[in-house]
C-alpha cells in the first residue's frame, strides 16, 4: 500500500502493509539498512559499504525529496520517543520507519563525513557529561577510525589525504631545480608544513608523532649529491666543473634520468604517483 507521505500521517507510514516511501520500495530501504548494519559491526570494509550502497541506490528513485523525507524522520523519532515508555509492536513500527526514512537520507559515508564523525565524538569523550557512554563512544571511535585507515583516499601513516602528500612528491632542490622524494621524507615535511586545521584531523587518526626518518634523508641526499656538488662548484667559479655542470645539468633534465628517479623513490607511493609527469603539449 502507498500512503500520504506527510509528518501527520506517521501512524500510517509505519504500517506493515506499506510497500513504498518517497518513491523508493520498502524492501529495498531494508537492504540499505542491513548494509549498514553490517558495515557497523564490523563485518565488511568501507570501502565494499561504499561499493554496495552506491549498487543498490541505483535502483531507487532518480530523485529524492531530501527536504520532506527530513520532516517526516523527525516526525517519526518523536513519535518513536513518545511511545518508548511502553514497548510493543506500535514502537517496533516506528522504529522500522526511522531507520527506512534514516537509509533514504544517507548514504555510505565519506571521508569528509568519517572526519566529522571522529571530531564529534572526540568532543562528546572530553565530556564529563558523556562518562556514561563512555565505552560505547570508545567503540565508535575505533570503527570509524577503522574506515578511515582502509580509505584509499588517505595514507594510513599520517592520516593526511594523498591528494595532499602528492604536493610532496616533488621536492624543491637549490641547484637541480625538484628531485622525486622518498615517501617518508615526504610524509614528515607535509606533516611539518600541513594547515593547523588538516594537521589536527589527521592527528585524530593517527595521534603517535612520526619521527624523523633519518634514512630517507640520507637517501634523498646520496640522489642529488654528486649532481648538485658539480654545479655548486661551477657557481663558485670552478672552470672544470663548469664544463661538466652543463653536461650533469642536461644529464639530469632527462626523461630517462627523471624515470631512473621515480623508480628509486617509488617505494611506497600510490602507483599514479610512481609515474613520470605528462610531457607537456
Amino acid at each position: 500500500m502507498t500512503v500520504d507521505d506527510s509528518p501527520h500521517n506517521v501512524d500510517a507510514l509505519a504500517g506493515d502493509d506499506v510497500v513504498e516511501l518517497f518513491g523508493w520500495p520498502v524492501t529495498l530501504l531494508d537492504e540499505i539498512r542491513d548494509l549498514s548494519c553490517l558495515a557497523n559491526r564490523g563485518e565488511i570494509e568501507i570501502g565494499e559499504w561504499r561499493r554496495r550502497d552506491a549498487e543498490l541506490r541505483a535502483a531507487g528513485p532518480a530523485e529524492s525529496p531530501h527536504d520532506q523525507i527530513g520532516v517526516v524522520h523527525k516526525a517519526a523519532m518523536d513519535a518513536w520517543r513518545g511511545i518508548c515508555a511502553e514497548p510493543g509492536e506500535a514502537m517496533d513500527r516506528m522504529l522500522r520507519l526511522t531507520r527506512r526514512l534514516d537509509a533514504a537520507l544517507r548514504g555510505a559515508p565519506d571521508d569528509e563525513d568519517l572526519r566529522e564523525q571522529l571530531s564529534l565524538i572526540d568532543e562528546l569523550l572530553s565530556s564529563p557529561r558523556d562518562r556514561d557512554v563512555r565505552p560505547q563512544l570508545q567503540e565508535d571511535r575505533e570503527l570509524v577510525t577503522w574506515w578511515l585507515a582502509c580509505s584509499t583516499q588517505l595514507d594510513h601513516v599520517t592520516g593526511l589525504p594523498w591528494d595532499y602528500l602528492a604536493r610532496y612528491r616533488w621536492l624543491p632542490d637549490p641547484a637541480l631545480g625538484r628531485v622525486p622524494a622518498f615517501l617518508d621524507l615526504a610524509r614528515w615535511r607535509a606533516l611539518r608544513e600541513a594547515p593547523a586545521e588538516m594537521t589536527h584531523l589527521a592527528r585524530q587518526l593517527r595521534p603517535e608523532v612520526m619521527p624523523y626518518p633519518a634514512m630517507d634523508e640520507v637517501s634523498q641526499h646520496a640522489l642529488t649529491r654528486f649532481p648538485s656538488r658539480v654545479i655548486e662548484a661551477a657557481g663558485n667559479g670552478d672552470k672544470d666543473a663548469a664544463t661538466l655542470a652543463v653536461q650533469v645539468l642536461h644529464l639530469w633534465q632527462s626523461k630517462e634520468t627523471q624515470r631512473f628517479l621515480l623508480r628509486e623513490t617509488a617505494r611506497g607511493w600510490p602507483e599514479n604517483l610512481r609515474q613520470p609527469d605528462p610531457l607537456p603539449h
